[in-house]
């Protein structure tokens, strides 16, 4: 059993691999201080029972190290954390953290791979795996929004722009007098092909954060498809589900592809 962990700013997403398959997956708190919190707890704990022979992690997290994955004292391994390949012999789980020089089954084109988010790279694997040479473009609608395209079975790179929720609390914290919509949906309803217009301010902030966010994405796949034609379109992230019915294509979700990338790099070392 290989276990993946993808490492985020407010939550750890989690998968449970029986070689390519995944069995379990879902997500916990990220620690406070490196501290668990009680109700999450019993979920830490279940990750390790019955312990995984490999654990494999990402973070967006610079100083995040794997003595804060809160291993069991007896599964912790006795040379620290592997980069690749096993090296090495340990008692315990088995541990890989994905980084710049972690060999990969795709080519990375990135100019600068020291400051590129793992999750990224992961998902990009993750796309790989799942189509194989077909080119893609990779949606991750988190924190923030990355658009990456995987074209012939290499990491070419994308954009980076504020998710959701950043659009929406920079224009609350950095103004004076504008709100805090509590909830992110469209106003309007249905409108077609018409455009929408906000009728309160609140409205014209959601319009302008949600529906910037769309007109963006979809502005970026008209010309990627006008530059490499055609592509497979991947959503994930924790936004995917508010975006998936909105864009105007076919859009495959896939709401645990880094975790997929993660697991597929792990097989590709081990």
């Amino acid at each position: 059993m290989n276990l993946s962990l993808d490492i985020g700013n407010t939550h750890i997403k989690f998968g449970l691999f029986e070689g390519h398959k995944l069995v379990r997956s879902g997500r916990l708190e990220t620690p406070s201080e490196g501290v668990i919190s009680p109700t999450n707890r019993e979920a830490w704990e279940s990750l390790y029972n019955p312990p995984p022979e490999w654990l494999i992690y990402s973070s967006v997290r610079k100083h995040f190290e794997a003595t804060q994955l809160h291993l069991p004292p007896h599964l912790s391994p006795a040379t620290g954390e592997r980069q690749a390949k096993g090296e090495g012999q340990a008692k315990g789980i088995k541990i890989v953290r994905l980084q710049t020089g972690t060999p990969l089954p795709i080519q990375n084109r990135y100019l600068t791979p020291e400051t590129l988010g793992p999750d990224r790279l992961a998902a990009a694997v993750g796309a790989y795996a799942q189509f194989g040479g077909a080119n893609c473009l990779i949606i991750d609608a988190g924190s923030c929004i990355t658009l990456d395209l995987l074209i012939e079975g290499a990491f070419e790179g994308g954009s980076i722009s504020p998710g959701l929720d950043m659009r929406l609390d920079a224009m609350h914290r950095f103004t004076d007098g504008l709100p805090r919509p509590a909830e992110k949906r469209l106003p309007g309803g249905e409108t077609g092909d018409l455009i929408r217009i906000g009728k309160t301010s609140e409205e014209a902030l959601l319009l302008g954060a949600l529906q910037g966010a769309l007109l963006e994405i979809e502005g970026f796949i008209a010309l990627a498809e006008r530059q490499y034609g055609p592509l497979k379109v991947l959503l994930t992230g924790g936004d995917a589900s508010f975006l998936a019915d909105k864009l105007k294509r076919e859009i495959f979700v896939l709401p645990n592809l880094v975790l997929r990338g993660l697991n597929e790099i792990l097989l590709h070392n081990v």
